[in-house]
């Protein structure tokens, strides 16, 4: 029961953080960047050009900068020393699985673990139906 707290005080951490939004916005843009800056210079068809580019520059993008805001999220305890306090607090195993599931439930919140939650159904179902 107390994990269940501590998700929901990590996600609601992180939600309000100014850098979560940033991160957002950015992955929101990278597909963008995928028919302006980088085009293919082999292109063939049109499918190719409009359709495959931004889809791999946005993928592509979008899970560097999650790996980035990833790396600073679970790095924030300690850039501030504030590990001392919330590992008296709480144990420190609960506490990184919880900051860990508050940063999928961002990513599926902006669509990025849409894609895995997909897959991991679309295994299900294979699995059940056969």
């Amino acid at each position: 029961m107390r994990f269940v707290h501590y998700l929901r005080v990590e996600t609601n951490r992180i939600f309000r953080s100014k850098t979560t939004w940033i991160f957002v916005a950015l992955t929101a843009v990278m597909p963008l960047l995928g028919l302006t800056l980088f085009p293919f210079r082999e292109a063939l068809t049109a499918s190719t050009l409009m359709i495959i580019n931004p889809i791999l520059t946005g993928t592509l993008g979008a899970a560097f900068l999650f790996a980035l805001f990833t790396l600073l999220e679970l790095d924030r305890v300690h850039k501030f020393n504030a590990f001392s306090i919330t590992d008296a607090i709480a144990p420190s195993m609960a506490l990184q699985v919880a900051r860990m599931g508050a940063i999928f439930i961002v990513s599926l919140a902006t669509g990025q673990g849409l894609l895995w939650f997909c897959l991991l159904l679309r295994c299900l179902l294979a699995h059940v139906l056969s």
